[in-house]
């Protein structure tokens, strides 16, 4: 009860920080220089029975044709930056169960940074701002969403010798109360070796609305990790990545953890660039220890960029292997070839897309989650994504992609989602800078 008798109080004293900080930028804008640009966005997406397995499209006939709209305004000087974002999404809302906002109006980042006298290694940016972090994977701005991440937070950044330091708190844009706080360590050697070290803690309240977990949780974890990447030799490169989480939800001890392998291997050829290999392993709820949350939680991930173009699979209770590959088909055409393989980490424990949101809408499937009986496989499927940019100009880019999903041995058993079906998903995104 208590923390319900204060939200409000908080939430007010929030949007007031948010304000003034929207202020100082302002001011501070208007002297000197101001530089002025903008992004719109258009992207259109087609799905074709998108809605077999992943039942937020329950309703959806054999095909569906989706547009959204997006354009950012960006005031900027040196030490601020104000960014307006305007969207509208067109669809059949009455067929999602949980459709995205229609249109959005949002002040997306307002912030000063203020240099510390005396110390000029750092530096306070305070206001509301994106937050990018270990290659996205657990912090991002998630850009291919219409509305992003960002968050109303105060960052205080040591750029050092050997060592950069970013330390912060924030919340969530918007109203959810969903908390970020940590500190991440970083060095990049002359051969560029990263190496990273850190900690982060989330809080996500019971009713938030905005990362659509199974039964909406109370969580309250810290993630600790380290991610390195550099190369091997001189056309191979490596990416290690390891996390381990603790703390609870809904009272329940958290012990979960994740870890990424990548190898990356640069081909001289005038057309393939580079392909690799990338595994991994997301831990998931076990029956045998109903007492503990074993699935690993990443709330402020960019999803879209590492686990499959339709979204189907998450860094949440999975195995995921990828195989890739770059090629420049013509000077002006890149091009991505990706092959991902999806599995259950545990098959007690639930499927999540992409969005965190569970694989189903319309109730769970009978016995699963179920600590006395395991899913029949933990095969969910594969897929097959292609992506193409084209252009030479980073002013003015043309994308477009298609994929297709084939379902695997748990999409097919008679007692889950008993559809032996492929699915295709495709996009045409276009993108101008002025």
């Amino acid at each position: 009860m208590k923390a319900e008798r204060y939200r409000p109080s908080l939430s007010r004293w929030r949007n007031r920080i948010t304000n003034l900080c929207l202020f100082c930028c302002t001011i501070s804008l208007c002297h000197g220089t101001i530089d002025l640009s903008a992004i719109l966005r258009h992207r259109s997406t087609y799905f074709e029975d998108f809605g077999i397995y992943e039942k937020n499209r329950i309703n959806l006939p054999g095909a569906e044709l989706e547009h959204e709209f997006r354009g950012d305004l960006f005031l900027e000087k040196e030490n601020a930056l104000v960014q307006l974002r305007v969207g509208r999404w067109f669809g059949s809302e009455d067929k999602l169960i949980h459709p995205p906002k229609e249109e959005i109006h949002r002040l997306h980042q307002a912030y000063l940074d203020i240099p510390i006298q005396k110390y000029p290694e750092l530096t306070l940016r305070v206001g509301r701002q994106e937050l990018r972090y270990n290659r996205e994977i657990l912090i991002g701005a998630n850009d291919w969403d219409m509305e992003g991440f960002s968050f109303d937070a105060a960052k205080l950044v040591w750029d050092g010798p050997r060592w950069d330091v970013d330390l912060l708190y924030g919340r969530q844009a918007g109203e959810s109360g969903n908390t970020l706080a940590g500190i991440n360590l970083e060095n990049t050697t002359p051969q560029k070796t990263v190496k990273e070290i850190y900690a982060w803690y989330t809080a996500l309240p019971h009713d938030q609305d905005t990362i659509l977990l199974l039964e909406s949780p109370e969580v309250e974890v810290m993630t600790i990790g380290a991610r390195m990447e550099g190369k091997i030799s001189s056309p191979l490169f490596y990416h290690g990545m390891i996390n381990f989480q603790t703390g609870k939800a809904n009272e329940l001890d958290v012990e979960a953890f994740n870890l990424l392998l990548n190898l990356d291997w640069f081909v001289s050829h005038p057309v393939v660039r580079n392909l690799g290999v990338e595994f991994t392993v997301s831990s998931g709820d076990d029956g045998r220890t109903s007492n503990r949350y074993e699935t690993f939680l990443p709330p402020f991930a960019s999803d879209h960029n590492r686990s499959g173009a339709m979204d189907w699979m998450s860094l949440m209770n999975s195995q995921i292997l990828t195989f890739y590959l770059f090629a420049d088909l013509h000077p002006k055409v890149e091009t991505l070839f990706e092959y991902h393989q999806f599995h259950l980490h545990s098959g007690e424990s639930a499927w999540y897309l992409g969005d965190l949101s569970p694989g189903w809408w319309g109730g769970t499937p009978v016995g699963w989650p179920n600590d006395k009986k395991l899913a029949p496989s933990r095969d969910i499927g594969s897929e097959l994504d292609f992506h193409a940019r084209i252009g030479s100009d980073t002013d003015r880019q043309f994308s477009i992609g298609y994929s297709l999903f084939f379902p695997g041995k748990l999409l097919k058993h008679k007692d889950f989602w008993d559809n032996d079906q492929n699915v295709q998903w495709a996009y045409i995104q276009s993108e101008f800078k002025f």
